[in-house]
């Protein structure tokens, strides 16, 4: 009851602090407040519709948003006015200094009080068309098997986007956009030219973002001739306090200085990944959607593709790394100039968004999945506990509460339970990005582990599958514990078969797109004391042993089922079996290697052709800077494969055999014995140890 307590009050707080505080203003604000509704020049409405993520409280008091912090970020307070525009074609209006002035600084309330008389411009004024789909050319040949495209609306930034490029060290031939802004963009024109000879310069009008300028240089066919471009821009989002942060975190994850290389050579080596982007930024989900599914799906429809709305995976932030086949799908959308409505400063709803969120389904549309390049900075300061319900995990979050203490535990039971944390809550309901924010708001709360009854892929990634933990029950008698605790709380009016047919498979659904042997720690409800001694061994936790949740004496045990109930059970639990099987042959084989005082290998391995195997190994985090060289002995039908490799952190393997069909291979680890992957050539499932 206090936790609850505690967690409640938190939650207001950090309501009150991030919602309605920002709304108050002072004395000059006040008067700029009643100014704009005397004008009645504010288009509450369309304010809203370009901005409908916004926090509920934000719409509502929407003219009080615009004047905290709209107009900073350049939203639009009309149709006819960008304030952007406004401040750049009116230099005169706004001296560097203004005494006693300062409200005559805002764009709004000075062309309410002087602009608007003396009939000044407050919007981009139709640019010449430098560049259109059907004009970009270029005289030069490619010089290299990849290049990068960069898009530059704000020329203050191409600084920074020039050296990260050049700081990579990997030979590219540059194709560069700049949005027309008149003077300001020949002069850059001019100094990309001279700062990059070989570079490929054009001036565009301003549609679409970044997105109409990149969609234009790939329908030119001038992208065609590459394996991979890195698409790039000069991403500002002044309406997010952290875009700053986030464009650098995007750039720099692609282009590291000094592995920018090997990143890209992984990304290449890695057959059925189509886009490459940082990790953090993967957002998965519905919630995603926005007010962009209808336009996405119109998209789509274009290449007869018909997407699972649930299936959403797209890369958010628009920076990435992208393959040659993926390009070519996005050249069949034949998106034109026409199909990107005129700038207006919506955050959401425009083609440009519903274009991002179309990029997962043509990726998968061309057998391809999107790859996350990992923060090492975030793996390493966050731990995932996925509580399974009716696996004792209850019991073990009791005893974690006790060892590190419930402060440095944020919860995610969802946006009903009283249990979930202020921080996870707020932004569930704001509709923020997902997982790295979340992550950054419980690792500025001081958080060290996160624990809830949510599918992995929520938090994996960014967080690497070595910091998950979890434990897995025998199937039948973990659904049957659930669907009797639901009895007694819930007042369940169902039978138990109808409760399996609908509930059935819950462990391998929480899991599903992780290999068991990736994750960094799983143990089993029946042997619940020998789990927490490895877990002790894996991440030094000395827990203590607790019994929370159990079900009441007198109730009736699995026993009392019927032989069919049993049965049914089951098969509606296939999934569940095939999942538990293999994590106990898991958990033998690391309770070994801890009697033993050896190191335990994470990894994981599939087959993509009937000869080929792909796969990443790494020591576990508890070992990863010991002196333990981690090398593989591989074996067909017993006999010994050629390999002799030390492997980095989670390097990309591939294995090419001479395999006959029904051969099995076996993978392990050579020093310690530890089998990582088993699985004859002709069974059609990968089978991770």
């Amino acid at each position: 009851m206090i936790d609850r307590l505690r967690h409640a009050i938190k939650h207001w707080r950090m309501l009150f602090q991030q919602a309605i505080i920002p709304l108050w203003l002072n004395a000059d604000e006040r008067q700029y407040l009643r100014l704009i509704n005397k004008s009645q020049f504010f288009d509450r409405g369309f304010y809203r519709s370009q901005h409908p993520l916004l926090h509920p409280i934000h719409l509502h008091f929407a003219e009080r948003h615009y004047i905290r912090w709209g107009e900073n970020a350049g939203f639009y307070p009309s149709e006819g006015f960008s304030p952007t525009a406004y401040r750049r074609l009116n230099p005169d209006l706004f001296p560097a200094e203004r005494a006693g002035q300062l409200i005559l600084n805002r764009p709004l309330y000075n062309y309410l009080t002087v602009g608007h008389a003396e009939k000044r411009s407050c919007i981009e004024p139709n640019p010449v068309l430098r560049a259109t789909l059907g004009q970009l050319v270029s005289s030069r040949a490619p010089a290299s098997r990849w290049a990068v495209a960069i898009h530059v609306y704000y020329p203050e930034l191409w600084p920074e986007i020039y050296q990260a490029v050049k700081a990579s060290n990997i030979e590219l031939d540059w194709f560069i956009t700049i949005t027309d802004q008149g003077e300001v963009s020949l002069d850059l024109k001019k100094k990309i030219e001279a700062e990059v000879p070989n570079a490929n310069v054009w001036i565009m009008i301003n549609r679409g973002r970044d997105i109409h300028p990149w969609v234009a240089l790939i329908n030119s066919g001038l992208l065609d001739a590459y394996d991979a471009v890195c698409k790039l821009h000069t991403k500002k989002s002044p309406h997010l306090s952290d875009g700053d942060d986030w464009r650098s975190k995007l750039i720099s994850d692609l282009l590291p200085e000094n592995k920018a290389s090997v990143i890209l050579g992984r990304f290449m080596s890695t057959d059925d990944a189509g886009l490459l982007v940082s990790a953090d930024h993967i957002l998965k989900g519905e919630q995603w959607w926005g007010q962009n599914k209808e336009k996405a799906i119109q998209l789509l429809s274009r290449l007869n593709i018909d997407p699972n709305s649930a299936e959403l995976q797209f890369p958010s932030g628009s920076i990435y790394w992208v393959k040659a086949s993926v390009i070519e799908r996005i050249k069949s959308l034949e998106l034109d100039v026409v199909d990107f409505g005129q700038e207006s400063g919506a955050t959401d709803g425009t083609t440009a968004h519903a274009f991002e969120r179309i990029l997962g389904y043509l990726c998968a549309d061309a057998g391809l999945h999107i790859q996350g390049v990992y923060s090492e900075s975030r793996q390493q300061s966050m731990h995932l506990f996925v509580h399974i319900p009716k696996t004792a995990g209850t019991s073990f979050r009791g005893s974690l509460e006790e060892a590190v203490g419930s402060a440095r535990i944020a919860y995610d039971y969802g946006l009903k339970s009283p249990l979930t944390s202020p921080e996870v809550l707020t932004l569930q309901r704001s509709g923020a990005p997902g997982a790295k924010h979340i992550l950054d708001a419980c690792a500025d709360a001081g958080y060290q582990w996160i624990t809830g009854h949510f599918h992995a892929g929520r938090y994996v990634p960014p967080l690497k599958p070595s910091n998950v933990i979890t434990f897995l029950r025998e199937p039948s008698e973990r659904v049957f514990s659930e669907y009797l605790h639901k009895k007694r709380h819930n007042h369940l009016g169902t039978s138990f078969l109808e409760y399996i047919a609908q509930h059935g498979n819950r462990q391998a659904k929480l899991l599903s797109g992780l290999s068991i042997s990736s994750i960094g720690f799983i143990g089993l409800t029946e042997r619940y004391e020998d789990s927490l001694r490895l877990l002790d061994y894996l991440y030094g936790l000395n827990l203590k042993v607790r019994r929370s949740n159990k079900a009441p004496l007198f109730s009736p045990s699995f026993l009392k089922c019927s032989a069919e109930e049993r049965e049914q059970c089951r098969k509606m639990n296939h999934d569940d079996y095939l999942l538990y099987e293999g994590a106990v042959k898991l958990f033998d084989d690391r309770i070994r290697l801890m009697n033993e005082n050896q190191p335990i290998a994470l990894g994981w391995f599939n087959r993509i052709e009937s000869n080929r195997l792909r796969g990443q190994v790494a020591w576990h985090p508890r070992f990863e800077h010991g002196d333990h060289p981690l090398s593989l002995n591989i074996r067909v039908n017993g006999r010994a494969q050629v390999w002799d490799s030390n492997l980095s952190d989670y390097e990309n393997i591939k294995l090419d055999l001479e395999l006959a069909p029904d051969e099995e291979v076996a993978i392990e680890v050579e020093s310690t014995g530890q089998l990582l992957f088993r699985q004859p050539v002709g069974d059609p499932q990968s089978d991770n140890a």
